[in-house]
């Protein structure tokens, strides 16, 4: 009898739907991607926190450095650079997790061309 107590609320538990799901994951999003050419600093053009790829053509064939502006000053934000153009920038941030909460790390492509 007990047996088939247990069998009764199993199936009335999953067909309700009350098992806890895991947390989904949080994103961690930039604020503004800058590319500084010529010692001067200016916004990624068309640049959106939720748009991961970006095409980016350049005047001259030198690799540009970018500036990861971060919605969070504990973010942690890698940035590794072609080794020639053309090719592919990525930026990579995600927060500093202590404990608990599920996070993504987030990355952007940039494709520079010339």
């Amino acid at each position: 009898m007990k047996r088939l107590l247990f069998i009764a609320v199993l199936i009335l538990v999953l067909s309700v739907g009350c098992i806890v799901k895991p947390p989904e994951p949080a994103y961690t999003y930039l604020d503004n991607i800058l590319v500084v050419i010529n010692e001067q600093a200016k916004p990624l053009p068309g640049f959106q926190p939720d748009v991961l790829k970006y095409n980016y053509i350049l005047d001259n064939d030198g690799v540009p450095d970018l500036i990861a502006v971060t919605r969070n000053e504990t973010d942690i934000v890698n940035i590794s650079y072609p080794p020639a153009i053309p090719g592919a920038a990525a930026i990579s941030v995600r927060p500093k997790v202590t404990t608990g909460d599920t996070y993504v790390t987030t990355i952007y492509i940039i494709l520079f061309s010339n």
